[in-house]
């Protein structure tokens, strides 16, 4: 009764003979539910998962784990969740115990968490690109300006000037868009 997370006990034939306090908080559910009810039964039969009942049939006598199996379930009092369940066999030395533990980790808000982070990232990966060509299409028009500019002086040491100016945007153009290209943005 002292585990934050859901635990239960479970017979080979996957009949509950214990659950800790967790679990009834978790599942919305009392010890009349759940204490000697099938895992396939409980919740109106919402735990009959084909590969899961397989995987913990293996368990006990395959001296098995289950580790980090992850299901999504609509379960009846609290909705659809993403749960990580692990097993094991119940061992102590010359003991021929048929009885596994279950563990239950709810992770849907940490997935929830980590799609909207995705997300996030996806967002700021298009818009940082987005950045990008416009930086470059206005370098690229400042160039052109300042290009035009040039032809447009007669005074040769001004018009070198200009394209001075030019070749240095231009450069700074190239840098940019190879930082760009490469990703590395830590090193020049």
């Amino acid at each position: 009764d002292t585990l934050r997370e859901p635990l239960l006990v479970l017979t080979d034939d996957l009949q509950i003979i214990a659950a800790s306090r967790a679990f009834y908080l978790k599942f919305r559910l009392d010890a009349g539910q759940a204490i000697g009810t099938n895992l396939t039964d409980l919740g109106n039969g919402r735990w009959a998962n084909a590969e899961l009942v397989r995987l913990l049939n293996d368990v006990v006598p395959d001296h098995a784990t289950l580790e980090d199996y992850e299901i999504t379930h609509d379960f009846p009092q609290i909705g659809e969740r993403t749960v990580l369940l692990n097993a094991r066999k119940i061992f102590r030395e010359g003991n021929s115990t048929k009885t596994l533990l279950l563990a239950i980790e709810d992770v849907t808000e940490r997935r929830l968490l980590e799609a909207e982070r995705d997300r996030a990232l996806d967002q700021s990966n298009q818009l940082l690109t987005e950045l990008n060509h416009r930086v470059m299409n206005s370098m690229s028009m400042i160039g052109s300006v300042i290009s035009m500019e040039g032809r447009a002086q007669s005074d040769l040491e001004c018009r070198a000037a200009f394209t001075r100016l030019r070749t240095r945007i231009e450069a700074i153009g190239t840098l940019y868009r190879v930082l760009s290209r490469t990703g590395a943005v830590d090193r020049v």
